[in-house]
């Protein structure tokens, strides 16, 4: 689900989740930790991130784009457990790894949705684009190196070179993919921007950094969200 719908999701399942029960969120972006933990304690939570992409193309029908490995970890629950999830996985076909430093892993998917998801969204083009266009490879790079400057005040070693390459290279292995938010506004949804791009502006005012393409970037998706309903109301063609 979408992290503008975890509070709802928390609250609807409270009655199913016991002191014994693990709750794992594969979510993108920053910020769904916080919102489960209001609800929950952080003792049973698990934190994972996957490289899986598909794209719905119509009713039962999904192109599944990318397969990679999905990543879990936790600094509370025991290894046994973690082991338990991990077997899951891997017993329906999916890879699964266990990992201890989750958080990096998190920074680092990060990375990817805030240069992927939002530009894609905004051009409404497949990842490879990214790739093969001068002017989006420099707007790209911008916002990487931005967040790069975040996660180090934040206390990750980063390297802004490897990242950008590490994102392109994320692009061109799923050239021909659509990332879940330029579905989005396919679908007329709303997005998860504020805890992607967002979260990067939100943790740069709190180092009192600029973060200018970032910032840039947030305000146009929304823009866009407003601009397609307000087109889709009044019947405007472009």
């Amino acid at each position: 689900m979408k992290a503008t719908q975890t509070a709802g999701a928390v609250q609807q399942n409270l009655p199913v989740i016991g002191p014994h029960t693990l709750v794992l969120t594969l979510q993108n972006g920053m910020g769904n930790k916080d919102i489960i933990t209001q609800y929950i304690p952080e003792s049973p939570l698990l934190l994972g991130t996957t490289n899986h992409n598909s794209v719905l193309l119509d009713t039962g029908k999904v192109f599944h784009s990318g397969i990679g490995i999905t990543s879990i970890g936790s600094q509370f629950v025991p290894y046994s457990k973690l082991e338990e999830i991990r077997d899951v996985f891997l017993k329906s076909g999916l890879g699964c790894a266990i990992v201890d430093n989750i958080d990096f892993l998190l920074w680092k998917k990060l990375f990817v949705n805030i240069a992927i998801n939002a530009f894609t969204y905004i051009t409404q083009t497949p990842m490879g684009f990214i790739t093969h266009n001068t002017e989006a490879g420099i707007i790209t790079s911008a916002v990487l190196r931005e967040a790069v400057q975040v996660a180090q005040a934040e206390g990750f070693s980063f390297n802004t070179d490897e990242i950008i390459s590490f994102v392109r290279e994320i692009a061109d292995t799923h050239p021909m993919g659509y990332s879940s938010m330029s579905q989005d506004r396919k679908k007329g949804h709303l997005t998860e921007i504020d805890f992607i791009n967002g979260a990067v502006v939100r943790l740069a005012q709190k180092h009192h950094l600029s973060v200018p393409y970032n910032e840039l970037i947030v305000n146009l998706v929304h823009t866009l969200e407003q601009a397609d309903r307000y087109n889709e109301v009044n019947s405007v063609q472009l």
